[in-house]
């Protein structure tokens, strides 16, 4: 079972980051495989679909 969170959330099961790089205060395992790649993060962030989720 995959569980999504925040970060700021409380963790159910063992925490698996997937962010290109994981909180400083993360006590879990990293796996950036599944990171949106930092040109899809430059698009998203540029786009209006950003300021819709601000």
């Amino acid at each position: 079972m995959i569980f999504t969170s925040y970060y700021a959330g409380v963790i159910k099961g063992e925490p698996v980051s997937i962010s290109l790089s994981p909180p400083k205060a993360l006590k879990g395992k990293h796996s950036p495989v599944f990171a949106p790649t930092p040109e899809l993060l430059r698009w998203w962030k540029s786009s209006t679909q950003d300021a819709a989720f601000s």
